[in-house]
C-alpha cells in the first residue's frame, strides 16, 4: 500500500469481463462472482476475468509464501436498485504503508498452484 489503510478500508475494484465459470480455465486472472441462485443466472457459476480489461486489482498476489494469511478479501455487493454487482477489495486488518495487499486464493488456486509446479 501506498500509504497506511484501516481495517474495512474499500481499496479498488477487481474488474474484468464476465463470463460462465469453466472448470479448468486457464486465465491467470479469475475472481469469483457468483453461483446464481435466481433470475437468469440461476444454476450458473461466473467469473471476473481481468486476463485482457481489469483493474490494478489483477496484480494482488495470494497471501501463500508471502505472509502468515491475507490483509484483504474480494466481496461481493449487489445494489437491489439498479442491479448492478460490484468486487471491491477491502482490507481486512490494518495494512501500513509499504506493505504489500495479499488476498487468499483459496483452496482451489493452490492444489492447481501445486500441480502446475510439477
Amino acid at each position: 500500500a501506498a500509504r497506511g489503510l484501516p481495517s474495512a478500508a474499500w481499496v479498488v475494484d477487481y474488474c474484468g469481463a464476465v463470463k460462465v465459470q469453466r472448470k479448468h480455465d486457464p486465465s491467470s486472472y479469475l475472481m469469483e462472482l457468483c453461483q446464481g441462485r435466481s433470475g437468469p443466472s440461476r444454476g450458473m457459476s461466473l467469473d471476473v476475468d481481468a486476463a485482457a480489461v481489469g483493474s490494478e486489482a489483477r496484480m494482488i498476489n495470494d497471501f501463500t509464501g508471502i505472509a502468515r494469511g491475507p490483509n484483504a478479501e474480494c466481496r461481493v455487493l449487489h445494489c437491489p436498485l439498479t442491479g448492478e454487482v460490484r468486487l471491491p477489495v477491502v482490507t481486512t486488518r490494518v495494512v501500513r504503508a509499504g506493505e504489500e495487499l495479499l488476498l487468499d486464493y483459496g483452496a482451489f488456486f493452490l492444489a492447481d498452484w501445486k500441480l502446475g509446479a510439477d
